[in-house]
């Protein structure tokens, strides 16, 4: 999350997207055939140019414009306690009177020039309704003043509206700070560029292009799109292949018409450079249709062991060459939390506002966490590409050069687990951090970067740009607590299987950000309770199971700096410090590779979310009830032989009877149960799902 210690605003676009906007989750790809060409929308040409738009006041202007004559002015005016703090301008479809197309799901893109009346940058956004007064798919924009601001929105990357059926667009903005006039014009929809017969993604290794000495198999993915190029997929093959010296493996895999997976054997490969290379070919001619090819890098085992922190096969953080699962909280450098923090089961810590301490006082705090036993997760999302917070680090000016300077004076530190590079930045920036990531893990080879995502249907253009996602659902008390578990699943599919995902827990109170008492610390009013009081005991606990029972390799709470000034900050750290500890203890099952799926839930259609993890040759459920309501729910363990459970952290046991274990689940109650000696076959069919 984008907030910083001594800040108050939040977006609220953010806020919408974690309470649940409706409409669908994520965004909807083009629809074949694509759209042939572009549509104009508005050009506001005529006198009539800037009818049917309601809300804030629009007129026309003749300057500046895109093309034409004509563009279309309205004023975002300053908010001021009590106004409205989405100020909008709106325009509906009307049988076709507001704008001439609603069906918007064969086209690719939204395409618009805006211009602003102000002296400092102005956030605008535009939210695309398939419902009319109902909230939409919202995308943001910052709009630099003096210059034509050329806007691109890629459909599939909003969310909460069907593109088949758009019925209302809106420009507005969230609490503006300052009054500001926009300028818009040549609004179009444009369909976008046949995709490529092909997109390859590189499966294993998972981690910066090297394969571990240890490896199984280099595998390639490839997402195919076969209709729109007119190929037909009984008549492709997909080979891989890789070169090592004089080494050479290949293999041929058969298409369908959405994906194809092809594997080599590791093992033969010697240590060094491998160059593997996946190609489409036409079966019947052996003729190249696509390829992709990739440098990689076979690891000795010295040089493996020389890796101070990487991600292994499993995705599983590896440290000082032991697994571990990261327990953290998203803090400030206040001393005195680093030693709260300390005594307690929490293992990092993931400080805002590091690039404003001098080295000479950093250093000795980094000091400080080693010997404490805690791991530090450094932050550089202050200086990524284009951001404007830091203006200069210890004599250096602009972005590039402080963050080279950065990792090299901290990279060598013992306390350092990795970098943070992004905090909830928009795809728009996505090219930028992409190259903001090699430089970074070019610079330190021994840490990986992690970045964090609020908008889902976004996380899908980041994987190039991290070495771990993470997602930060934030759901009490408006949305579902299944929230954390959707965002799991979107950011392992985003990643596609093949990269660690970590979860950002809720640990303070939404109203410490939409408040107008601008004092995070005061005593909530009823009403500002109701809309956004902090998590409960039991919603914690609910929302930190199902990160792990949905795959969580990391949970980096947010944020000890907001928790620590609750007034029942002593209530919530107790609870959440029993939570952390139960964590601890099963780090070892969490970071087991051996992982065999759901369990069998009867009755089939219960809220009950599990994960069933072999490890130390025992077997263990974690089991989730999501409803808020109480339910019985029996486990079908399979072949399972054991007599008994052991519900950990509970002091209690189950009966297990031909394989069938029956417990009661309180509303948003958590088992975790060891099930006793595993069996050496599948338990269920869902074994090995993501």
């Amino acid at each position: 999350m984008r907030i910083h210690p001594k800040s108050h605003s939040l977006a609220l676009t953010a806020i919408l997207i974690a309470l649940g906007m409706g409409g669908p989750s994520l965004g909807q790809p083009v629809k074949l055939p694509r759209a042939q060409s572009p549509v104009l929308l508005f050009g506001f040409e005529g006198p009539e140019g800037a009818n049917g738009w309601h809300g804030l006041t629009c007129e026309l202007t003749n300057q500046p414009v895109s093309e034409g004559k004509q563009a279309m002015r309205f004023v975002i005016p300053k908010y001021e306690a009590g106004g409205d703090q989405w100020p909008a301008t709106i325009i509906d479809w009307n049988e076709g009177r507001g704008y001439a197309v609603k069906d918007w799901s064969h086209y690719a893109k939204l395409t618009f020039d805006a211009w602003i009346d102000s002296d400092e940058p102005s956030e605008l956004a535009i939210e695309l309704r398939d419902t009319p007064g109902k909230n939409g798919a919202p995308a943001k924009r910052m709009l630099q003043p003096g210059k034509k601001n050329s806007i691109e929105l890629i459909l599939s990357d909003l969310a909460g509206a069907e593109m088949s059926d758009i019925e209302e667009i809106l420009l507005w903005a969230s609490v503006p700070a300052h009054s500001f006039g926009v300028t818009v014009d040549n609004f179009r929809l444009v369909p976008g560029e046949k995709l490529p017969i092909a997109s390859f993604d590189l499966v294993h290794p998972n981690y910066r292009e090297l394969i571990l000495p240890d490896a199984k198999s280099l595998t390639v993915s490839a997402s195919l799109h076969l209709e729109e190029n007119e190929v037909d997929p009984g008549e492709s093959r997909l080979l891989l292949t890789a070169v090592a010296g004089k080494v050479h493996v290949s293999s041929t895999s058969v298409l369908d018409t959405n994906t194809a997976i092809a594997s080599l054997p590791a093992a033969k490969l010697p240590a060094g450079l491998v160059r593997l290379t996946a190609t489409v070919i036409q079966g019947s001619t052996g003729q190249s249709l696509l390829a992709q090819t990739w440098t990689l890098h076979k690891l000795t085992r010295v040089e493996l062991g020389a890796l101070k922190a990487y991600i292994d096969a499993d995705n599983n953080m590896i440290v000082g060459g032991q697994p571990f699962f990261p327990i953290g909280w998203f803090n400030s450098t206040t001393d005195s939390f680093l030693d709260e923090i300390a005594d307690s089961p929490f293992n990092c810590l993931l400080n805002y506002g590091v690039n404003r301490v001098p080295k000479d006082k950093m250093l000795p705090y980094l000091d400080r966490a080693w010997r404490k036993g805690l791991k530090v997760i450094y932050c550089l999302n202050d200086i990524y590409p284009t951001a404007t917070y830091i203006n200069s680090w210890e004599g250096i000016v602009g972005n590039q050069p402080i963050a080279d300077a950065v990792v090299d004076a901290y990279k060598e530190h013992p306390a350092v687990l990795g970098w943070y590079l992004n905090d909830e930045l928009p795809a728009e920036l996505e090219p930028r951090m992409e190259e903001y990531y090699h430089r970074v893990a070019s610079a330190d080879p021994n840490h990986p970067c992690f970045i964090v995502l609020c908008n889902m249907p976004e996380v899908k253009r980041f994987p190039a740009t991290t070495d771990i996602m993470g997602v930060d659902p934030y759901p009490t008390p408006k949305s579902p607590l299944t929230l954390v578990s959707d965002q799991a699943e979107v950011a392992k599919s985003a990643v596609a299987y093949h990269k660690p995902v970590w979860l950002v827990p809720q640990a303070f109170g939404w109203y410490q950000y939409t408040s107008e008492n601008r004092d995070r610390g005061h005593a909530p009013s009823a009403a500002e309770l109701a809309e956004g009081r902090a998590p409960t005991f039991e919603e914690s606990r609910c929302m930190t199971y199902l990160a792990l029972a949905h795959g969580a390799k990391g949970l980096i709470y947010y944020s000890y700096y907001d928790l620590r000034i609750l007034p029942q900050y002593q209530k919530i750290w107790g609870w959440l410090k029993s939570i952390a500890a139960e964590v601890k203890t099963l780090s070892p099952v969490l970071l087991s590779p051996d992982d065999r799926g759901t369990a069998l839930c009867l009755p089939p259609n219960g809220k009950i979310d599990s994960r069933l993890k072999q490890q130390g040759g025992r077997l263990y459920l974690i089991a989730v009830n999501t409803a808020t309501e109480p339910c019985q729910v029996t486990f079908n363990l399979g072949r399972l032989r054991s007599s008994q459970a052991s519900v950990l952290f509970e002091g209690r046991s189950e009966k297990i009877a031909k394989a069938l274990m029956t417990d009661d689940f309180k509303p948003l109650a958590v088992h975790v149960y060891d099930l006793g000696r595993a069996p050496s076959s599948a338990l269920n069919p869902n074994r090995g799902a993501h």
